[in-house]
C-alpha cells in the first residue's frame, strides 16, 4: 500500500492536456443545462394539488383550513351533511307551538311518562309513581314521593 506522499508525488507527476474538442462539448452541455434551467423551474412540472401533498405542513394546512370551513359553514349558514339541524328546529318549533307535549317511555322494569308546557315552561314528571312538578319560570320544583306519601319543594 502506498503512502500519502507517495500517491501524492504520483499525481503531480502525471500531465494530461485535453484537447480542444473535449473542451467544446463539456462546454456546449453546461451552456445547455444552464439554459435549460432558466426557463423552466425544478416544481413548474409538478401540478399544485402534487406540491401541497408532498409536504408535511401544506397538508396540515389543508386539513386545518378544510376543517374551519366545514364549522363555520355549519355554524353560520346552518348546514349540516344530512340536513338534520333544519329538521330539528322545524321539530321544536311545532312542540313549541302546542299546549302541552306528553312522551312515554317503558322499558319493561320502569315507567317514565313526561308532560311539558313550552308556553308556561312547566314540566310534570312521573317515574312509578313519584311525580316531580318543575315550573322552569319561578326555579320551583316540587317532588312527591309515593312511599312517604310527602312532597319536598325546592328552589332551585
Amino acid at each position: 500500500m502506498k503512502t500519502a506522499r507517495e500517491i501524492k508525488q504520483l499525481a503531480q507527476s502525471v500531465h494530461m492536456t485535453p484537447s480542444s474538442e473535449a473542451d467544446k462539448r463539456i462546454l456546449d452541455a453546461a451552456e445547455a443545462a444552464l439554459e435549460c434551467a432558466g426557463t423552466q423551474l425544478p416544481n413548474e412540472s409538478y401540478p399544485l394539488w402534487r406540491r401541497i401533498m408532498e409536504s408535511k405542513p401544506s397538508k396540515l394546512a389543508l386539513a386545518a383550513l378544510v376543517l374551519i370551513v366545514m364549522m363555520l359553514g355549519t355554524q353560520f349558514f346552518d348546514l349540516s351533511p344530512d340536513g338534520s339541524s333544519t329538521a330539528w328546529a322545524e321539530i321544536v318549533h311545532a312542540m313549541k307551538q302546542q299546549p302541552w307535549i306528553y312522551m312515554y317511555s317503558d322499558n319493561g322494569h320502569n315507567i317514565s311518562q313526561w308532560w311539558f308546557c313550552p308556553e308556561e315552561k312547566i314540566c310534570i314528571h312521573d317515574y312509578n309513581g313519584d311525580v316531580t312538578y318543575s315550573d322552569f319560570k319561578t326555579g320551583i320544583t316540587q317532588d312527591y314521593d309515593m312511599e312517604s306519601n310527602t312532597v319536598e319543594i325546592k328552589n332551585d
